[in-house]
């Protein structure tokens, strides 16, 4: 038994599964396109073969393992990624958004997503792979980024402003030069207002024109006002050379600033209406000549120095040498003739006479040009220096003068120096005699202390002496007579002091260097230093009584001033005789001095100065704070003086 049953409806449901799952199949691998089926927690289900082709993944490593879309998305893209995922539960669908995925050599690719919830839990997401249109944004980018700096950066001024009026971009340039930023020029209005004042409407309608297509370009000059007040005159060039991405037309600027050529234009002509003031005031004539034809052309300047009518006139070379002086017209046609031969620059001073019988002198200037080509030419310039040469005769007269009354001052004056150098002679004579004098009364006076004075304290001493044998005095008497006798040898001790410093006997019987001895060890057992003197010794021989005493009396005086002023540990006196001189060095180390802000130093100084110069002898002192003093003495010996 057979039994049939008709399944012709189950094979048509058979084949019309299978061929839903092809078109599905062709829907799913659709070239360039990724499609995913995801479960709503994220892990990937199933994704077709164009997504592991644009992921760099063969099938059976990809669905070796479980994965997430997190495992592809970069950690920037995370966030917004979530916030999709949130969108699509609540609604059922998400996207499109754009991000890029992670390849499986670590590089990223851009996809645009977009997704929707299938209903049965699970989601399916289609990827696009959309790398050159990022690669060509990237690259317009770059592009508007170049085209930007270009305008930003370029060297002159350059504005790229919108049709409706909305000033897109300015240079730095255009800023520096007006002092204007984008902010405050947001648009061409604000320009026009700002920079042009009443010339804003010439501008607007220019660029009317150029927006409208009735002018391919705009090539004008005008004057504009800058931020800070100032005037700048700019040279401006523009057209408009498309439209962009917005559908809005653009122009593109670019000025020229002239301010500089318009101020040296200016300034030009200033200079030219100068110096034709200047021609007048300078009496000052200018002169072409054609050295071919012999032709000169006079300006009017010139023509009234000659005593002419004032104008402009051409006439032959010949015509302007009969003004000339004739003692001076041999001389200017030599030098003319030398300076269009030779080609030299020509300077030549003359004399001209006036019709009225009146002479000028000029001083002729010009250079020559082209002559060695053939037909050349000069150009000079003849100067009134009358004046001056006036002033050259009498300034030679006036030296002339002056040379005589130099020779007759001169010998005045050599007479008057003859007579003030006999005087100061006598004066020095004078000066020597005086300090001989007062030496023979100092010897004088010390004699009388010492004899006078010195017996009459003896007397008293031996009268001292015998009440003191005696021994009878009451107690109280006693006392004051051990304080009157000390009295006494303390007044005997200074009239012994001064005796010998009004003059020193070892001086006059021993000589110099003995006394100096002398004189340095008492100065320091008086004064508590430690000094040292150092000299020939007695076998040198005695030397003249005024070189002695005016070196004994520097010495003394040096030695003054170190107590008074040195503070000084350690001096030293040396005296030398080298070389037919006789040389005395004193050194302290003490506090020394400005040779130039001590006064009352340099009166001392000054006294020892004279002493040593009266006798034929210099004198160097050296010192500075801190360092010390030295005083050096030298006097020559004559032989006269050297005499024993």
């Amino acid at each position: 038994m057979v039994t049939f049953v008709d399944i012709s409806a189950r094979k048509q449901a058979e084949e019309a599964v299978r061929a839903s799952e092809q078109r599905l199949l062709r829907m799913v691998n659709v070239p360039r396109v990724g499609v995913m089926t995801l479960s709503h927690p994220g892990s990937l289900l199933h994704v077709n073969d164009a997504l592991l082709e644009i992921l760099g993944y063969g099938r059976p490593e990809f669905e070796s393992k479980a994965r997430t879309w997190r495992d592809f998305t970069p950690p920037e893209y995370v966030v917004a990624s979530e916030r999709i995922m949130q969108e699509l539960n609540a609604t059922g669908r998400g996207g499109p958004y754009e991000k890029e995925y992670y390849r499986k050599n670590g590089s990223r690719v851009w996809l645009m997503f977009v997704a929707a919830d299938l209903g049965d839990g699970t989601i399916v997401e289609y990827a696009i792979d959309i790398s050159d249109r990022k690669q060509a944004e990237l690259a317009l980018r770059a592009s508007e980024e170049q085209f930007r700096r270009a305008i930003q950066d370029a060297p002159n001024p350059v504005i790229m402003q919108a049709e409706d009026g909305q000033v897109l971009q300015i240079s730095h340039t255009w800023t520096e030069l007006t002092g204007y930023t984008l902010a405050d020029v947001p648009t061409a209005e604000a320009w026009l207002t700002q920079a042009y004042g009443a010339g804003a409407d010439a501008v607007r309608a220019h660029m009317h024109e150029l927006f409208a297509g009735t002018r391919k370009t705009l090539d004008v000059q005008f004057a504009i006002r800058t931020r800070q007040g100032g005037v700048r005159h700019w040279s401006f060039s523009a057209s408009a050379p498309g439209t962009m991405v917005d559908g809005r037309r653009f122009m593109v600027g670019m000025a020229v600033d002239v301010t500089d050529r318009q101020q040296a234009e200016e300034a030009l002509l200033k200079s030219e209406q100068r110096f034709r003031l200047s021609l007048a005031a300078a009496r000052m004539g200018i002169w072409t000549l054609d050295v071919a034809t012999g032709i000169q052309m006079r300006d009017d300047n010139l023509n009234a120095m000659l005593g002419l009518e004032a104008r402009d006139t051409t006439q032959p070379f010949d015509e302007f040498l009969t003004h000339i002086h004739p003692d001076d017209r041999a001389a200017v046609r030599a030098a003319f003739a030398v300076s269009t031969q030779e080609g030299q620059p020509l300077r030549v001073e003359f004399r001209v006479v006036r019709p009225d019988g009146s002479i000028l002198w000029l001083r002729d200037q010009g250079d020559v040009f082209g002559v060695g080509g053939g037909a050349g030419h000069m150009a000079g310039a003849c100067v009134d220096v009358t004046e001056r040469k006036q002033m050259e005769d009498e300034l030679r007269e006036a030296r002339n003068s002056l040379e005589v009354r130099v020779v007759e001052r001169t010998a005045d004056l050599e007479r008057a120096m003859d007579a003030l150098e006999a005087e100061m002679g006598q004066r020095r004579v004078l000066v020597q005699r005086l300090g001989t004098a007062q030496e023979e009364e100092r010897r004088r006076l010390s004699r009388d202390l010492h004899d006078t004075a010195g017996q009459l304290l003896a007397g008293l001493s031996l009268a001292f002496k015998a009440i003191e044998t005696d021994g009878k005095l009451p107690p109280p008497t006693a006392s004051r007579f051990i304080e009157a006798q000390k009295i006494m040898n303390d007044l005997g001790k200074e009239l012994h002091s001064l005796s010998v410093r009004l003059r020193p006997t070892s001086l006059d019987d021993m000589g110099l260097e003995p006394a100096l001895g002398q004189l340095v060890s008492d100065w320091a057992a008086q004064n508590g230093v430690q000094a040292d003197f150092h000299g020939p010794g007695s076998t040198s021989g005695r030397l003249p009584a005024e070189i002695e005493t005016a070196v004994y009396r520097v010495v003394q005086e040096a030695l003054t001033n170190i107590t008074k002023h040195a503070e000084a540990s350690i001096v030293s006196v040396v005296a030398t005789r080298p070389d037919g001189q006789v040389s005395v060095v004193i050194e302290d180390d003490g506090i020394g001095f400005d040779l130039s802000s001590a006064p009352k130093i340099r009166l001392g100084m000054l006294g020892m100065r004279e002493r040593v110069e009266q006798i034929g002898g210099k004198i160097e002192i050296e010192s500075s704070p801190g360092s010390g003093t030295t005083v050096a003495v030298q006097i020559p010996l004559t032989p006269a003086r050297s005499a024993s």
